[in-house]
């Protein structure tokens, strides 16, 4: 299932080469936080829901090319493509019941084109049956079934509108849609990069390896003095994300490859730790802002953590009815 709307990690940026480069990253970000802010990520499941003319109702809308999608999952149905025990079942239900008998949230719908343009739809996060956030107005890519905004192929859903004055009138349409306005710096981003620059180059990591004996040190400050290549491809994969979790790893030795990989996922983690301490904000996931070509996605040490996949055992009835899992984002 593909992901509507894509979020970057910065190791996932390909202009992200080595040490300088992600410097230059990490002071960007920190300026764009302090000048424009950033939005909270909260650990939720990603619900797009959009309006359907045929039945004249919400429906929730994974954008491909499935008959599913095409006609929408409505209140009535949801039982037929998501189990109960699944969180996108709850998810659904809540958000969907919600909006059948919100007249606010149908008016405001009109004036942004929801009810004529069914290519756009609202991206909800959905943390809890009285937590919802509306993050934004959306529309998704053209592809061989389907109309959608004219994108280059294989791509993701277009961002329209995301502004704290459109998040704030979707928010006042309902008691369970919460609130999500940007957060700033509470100072210069230029004494806000020095302060994270001096803590990283005091960071220093041991590793064990299989024999229990040996170590292996990876120190951030020579790291950065020599400017250290990253990989061209980067497999930050379940492994890297172990390795730099537990400090120990199951192999005799750490080759040239996985050091570098553990060097950019451990600068990552650095960065998103950091910056949630200086928003005050540790107790969330992380934080989601626009660099002007990709949406950033800056988490800390949630990125060790294992990505959670969900599975059901609904049957098919028909190669276009496939049952939905969560959209972890």
């Amino acid at each position: 299932m593909p992901k509507l709307i894509n979020l970057h990690h910065p190791y996932e940026l390909s202009f992200i080469k080595d040490a300088n480069s992600f410097l230059l990253f990490a002071k960007n970000a920190l300026r764009i936080i302090d000048k424009k802010g950033c939005h909270i990520k909260r650990d939720g499941i990603l619900l797009p829901v959009r309006w359907s003319i045929s039945k004249q109702t919400w429906v929730v809308d994974r954008g491909t090319d499935l008959q599913r999608d095409i006609e929408g999952i409505d209140l009535d149905n949801v039982d037929r493509f998501i189990k109960k025990d699944n969180p996108l079942y709850e998810a659904s239900k809540v958000i969907l019941k919600d909006l059948k008998h919100n007249d606010k949230f149908k008016e405001l719908s009109k004036s942004i084109r929801l009810d004529k343009n069914t290519t756009k739809f609202i991206a909800f996060e959905y943390v809890s049956a009285k937590e919802v956030y509306p993050i934004g107005v959306y529309q998704r890519p053209k592809s061989k079934k389907r109309e959608g905004a004219e994108t280059r192929v294989n791509s993701y859903s277009l961002l329209i509108d995301d502004s704290d004055a459109i998040l704030g009138e979707l928010s006042s349409t309902s008691n369970i849609f919460k609130s999500q306005k940007r957060v700033k710096l509470n100072k210069s981003y230029h004494d806000v990069y020095k302060d994270f620059k001096n803590q990283i180059i005091n960071k220093t990591f041991s590793f064990s390896l299989k024999d229990g004996l040996s170590k292996v040190q990876i120190d951030l400050s020579r790291e950065l003095d020599v400017n250290v290549c990253f990989n061209k491809n980067k497999n930050i994969n379940k492994h890297t994300r172990n390795t730099l979790k537990t400090k120990q790893t199951k192999n005799t030795h750490l080759n040239d490859k996985e050091k570098k990989d553990i060097i950019i996922l451990s600068l990552c983690v650095e960065l998103g730790k950091f910056i949630k301490q200086e928003l005050n904000i540790e107790d969330v996931e992380g934080v989601v802002f626009n660099d002007g070509k990709y949406l950033i996605k800056i988490t800390g040490e949630k990125l060790l953590e294992d990505k959670i996949s969900y599975n059901t055992t609904k049957s098919l009835t028909n190669n276009n009815s496939y049952p939905l899992l969560p959209g972890v984002f």
